[in-house]
């Protein structure tokens, strides 16, 4: 997620500065984590998210906040992957690098919590701005570029 977030300078990829994080990654990891991070990258510029970046008037990568976890009764910090503000709405963009090994989305979501992870990000934006002026709560699957919406997430 770093990688995103570092290679994404003034609303475009910075292709120097891609090719030296993915380098350093090649070097102090194995091929196929190598291949999956550049298949990663190559999703995420490929996407329709990526695409409303370049018209977004604020762009948050890891914006983090804190709540207070009713269930385990204490505070808890949380970090947005990527939220931005397009065309009068926020979207929320979880990426997740998940390898499927011939699971389903769903089966990823629920064996991770990906669902309520989400309806706590929903929820934060939602206090600050207002349940209607968010757009999207999504994962954007780097392996693949598809996009999951958090149906369960409640508007």
């Amino acid at each position: 997620h770093l990688i995103l977030e570092l290679c994404f300078k003034d609303k475009i990829f910075n292709t120097e500065k891609e090719l030296k994080y993915i380098d350093d990654f090649i070097r102090t990891n194995s091929i196929d984590e190598s291949q999956r991070l550049k298949n990663g990258i190559e999703n995420f510029k490929n996407s329709e998210i990526y695409s409303e970046l370049n018209n977004s008037e604020i762009v948050l990568f890891e914006q983090a906040f804190n709540f207070f976890d009713l269930e385990k009764n204490y505070n808890q910090k949380r970090i947005i992957d990527l939220l931005y503000f397009y065309n009068g709405k926020w979207n929320i963009i979880d990426f997740k690098s998940n390898a499927f090994n011939d699971r389903s989305y769903e089966e990823i979501i629920l064996e991770h919590s990906y669902d309520k992870q989400l309806q706590e990000y929903f929820n934060y934006v939602a206090s600050k701005y207002g349940k209607n002026s968010i757009n999207r709560c999504q994962i954007l699957w780097l392996e693949d570029g598809q996009t999951s919406d958090m149906i369960g997430v409640d508007k």
